[in-house]
C-alpha cells in the first residue's frame, strides 16, 4: 500500500485538477495499481470532488449511520447521477 497526501491547501488548490498532468498521474497509477483509492472532501461541500469523479471509472459514496442527514446523501447520489459517474455500492 502507498499513500500519497495532497500536502497544504493553496488559494488555487482547486485548479490542480484541470491540469492534464494529473489526468496522467491517475492513468499511471491505474497501470502500476490494482485499485487506487482518492479520499476527496464530501461532494456536497467542493466542487473539486466532481471534477476528480469525472476523471476516475468509479465513486464510493461513503455514509455515516445515525450521522449523515437523508437529504445530503440524497443530494450527493443526485449530483453523481447527473454527472453520470459509477457509484460502487457494498
Amino acid at each position: 500500500m502507498f499513500i500519497l497526501n495532497s500536502g497544504i491547501e493553496t488559494a488555487d488548490s482547486g485548479t490542480l485538477f484541470e491540469f492534464s498532468h494529473f489526468r496522467e498521474l491517475i492513468k499511471i497509477f491505474e497501470i502500476a495499481f490494482e485499485l487506487v483509492l482518492l479520499d476527496t472532501p464530501s461532494i456536497n461541500l467542493r466542487d473539486d470532488t466532481l471534477r476528480i469523479a469525472n476523471i476516475v471509472n468509479s465513486a464510493v459514496l461513503l455514509i455515516y449511520t445515525n450521522q449523515s442527514p437523508a437529504d445530503s446523501i440524497m443530494s450527493a447520489y443526485q449530483k453523481l447521477s447527473e454527472y453520470k459517474i459509477n457509484v460502487l455500492s457494498a
